[in-house]
């Protein structure tokens, strides 16, 4: 009777972890396990060379959650010891090899490629019970430096280095209808008032394109600065690369879908310190002219201070918006300091519908992503995709109004899926779908340590998530940094397929692993 207790437990609960000891650039960590999951630590690198091939030294470590799944609690003292097999993903045959008591060992001068593992252990008779999931992990991945692409914008192009000459070139760009380059040359331009952006196809691009040597600012973060946006678009593709925006009394920038303020481009900037919303989003509230079709990718958005100045504070803010992408972005300490919880890293509702919000990093944010929020008489959202985001809120004294991860309010038809949300704050769970009007909407394949929540009366189609995992599979969650650091038996492979997706990294997904992270060494 042990051994088929035993047995069971092994193939539904035993915990596998994995790290390659070269080219990862982890730092050293503890390892734990949940039931059907795996977790490992990365450590320094070790790999030799022997001709002009490159070996490599594969720690496993592992660890069994001694309970069969059923209630029963299983004796470790009944485990004498472990049987690893292992074989190139091409060969036929696994090797093995003997481990004893110990829940760790090293595969020592394995060359590159995918690898299949599996353990197992032997009960105190010496019968071997069965295997783990087997797992494939790649040694030696040598595409963790992709290059970064250059961007061509066409227009005439207007070179200045001052503010003055920044206010003028703006006006002359309304004046003479647009198709403008304005080319800042690195330094603070400090402006007395809203750079109005009316005219079509207005770049606003730094020349050296380091975004912290070009910043664009109002005269102070505060509910009395003179300065109320910095800039407020009204035309059609408008573009901003590689400058930081700061200080402003109202929002750093706001997209007026009301006056033709739409298909714009933010990549590569920094946003920081604005006394509300760092970017705003606005149509009519009729709901008929809105800003569509925009792309906000590669920035920073962040308040210095490590919080706001006010709870009426968020990253984006996007009302009536349609059709647009949020991608590659970091979100910091966009959280309230009194009163109420700060507006969420990215927000979309007010008659939103069909964005996209992906590959994002989110660290002490009040609330990380959402969709919709509580109306009366309009669905405040309808579609849209939210994935491969990271979310962490690392529980930091002052930020007392921390809140959910991500959240579907008032949101019909949206996928929520192959996301990671690590809250550390205490709030009581991590990704909520709440009010009636939600309906419709799919959660799957995210990594959470908490509850996903069907609250209020709304309903969800909510499976494959993993709910209860241990902080340290990652590779340093005290920074954020929610990559996985080991292949994880029950999360590596362990994925809903879905087509065409790639992580939050842009690595290709082969089976899908649960989370925004794919695990690769």
């Amino acid at each position: 009777m042990l051994d088929n207790i035993f047995s069971l437990h092994i193939s539904l609960s035993f915990c596998i972890c994995l790290l390659l000891l070269s080219g990862c650039g982890g730092s050293e960590g503890n390892t734990s396990s949940s039931s059907s999951s795996t977790s490992s630590s990365s450590s320094s690198a070790s790999s030799s060379s022997s001709g002009t091939a490159t070996l490599f030294d594969l720690p496993v470590r592992w660890r069994t959650n001694f309970s069969d799944g059923n209630g029963n609690n299983l004796n470790p003292n009944n485990i004498s010891g472990y049987q690893l097999a292992y074989k190139k993903t091409s060969a036929l045959n696994f090797e093995t090899v003997e481990i004893g008591n110990q829940t760790y060992t090293v595969l020592e001068d394995i060359d590159a490629g995918n690898w299949q593992i599996k353990v197992a252990a032997y009960d105190g008779n010496g019968g071997l019970g069965n295997y783990s999931e087997t797992i494939e992990v790649t040694v030696g991945n040598s595409d963790t430096n992709p290059t970064t692409s250059s961007y061509q914008y066409s227009g005439q192009e207007v070179f200045v280095s001052t503010a003055n000459e920044l206010e003028q070139a703006v006006a002359n760009a309304n004046s003479n209808g647009g198709s403008v380059q304005i080319i800042l040359s690195d330094g603070t331009y400090t402006i007395s008032d809203t750079l109005y952006v009316n005219a079509d196809d207005v770049v606003l691009r730094s020349q050296s394109g380091n975004r912290e040597l070009v910043i664009i600012e109002g005269d102070e973060m505060s509910s009395s600065a003179n300065v109320g946006n910095l800039i407020r678009v009204a035309g059609e593709n408008f573009i901003l690369d590689g400058i930081t925006l700061q200080k402003a009394r109202y929002h750093l920038i706001q997209f007026a879908g009301e006056d033709g303020g739409t298909s714009p481009i933010v990549r590569n900037c920094v946003l920081q310190d604005s006394f509300e919303q760092l970017i705003k989003i606005t149509g009519n509230d009729n709901n008929i002219v809105t800003s569509n079709d925009g792309l906000i990718e590669n920035c920073l958005f962040r308040y210095t201070a490590g919080i706001g100045p006010q709870f009426y504070i968020g990253g984006i803010d996007a009302h009536h918006a349609k059709n647009w992408t949020v991608r590659n972005n970091v979100f910091r300490d966009i959280a309230s300091p009194s009163q109420f919880v700060a507006e969420h890293a990215v927000h979309f509702w007010d008659g939103s519908a069909d964005n996209i919000v992906e590959n994002n990093i989110i660290i002490d944010c009040d609330r990380g992503v959402g969709f919709g929020l509580r109306q009366s008489g309009n669905l405040s959202n309808t579609g849209g995709i939210i994935r491969n985001n990271f979310v962490y809120h690392s529980g930091k004294a002052n930020h007392t109004f921390a809140d959910v991860g991500i959240a579907l309010d008032e949101s019909s038809d949206s996928l929520v899926y192959n996301n990671t949300v690590i809250l550390k704050s205490g709030f009581s769970w991590n990704i909520e779908i709440r009010f009636p009007e939600s309906t419709g909407n799919q959660v799957f394949n995210n990594l959470t340590n908490g509850t996903i929540l069907e609250r209020s009366g709304a309903t969800a189609t909510i499976n494959n998530n993993i709910t209860d995992i241990d902080d340290d599979i990652f590779t340093a969650l005290e920074d954020g940094d929610l990559h996985l650091n080991a292949a994880v038996i029950g999360i590596v492979d362990a994925g809903t397929n879905v087509a065409d997706l790639s992580d939050l990294d842009g690595e290709p997904r082969v089976n899908n692993d649960i989370g925004a992270d794919e695990f690769s060494m």
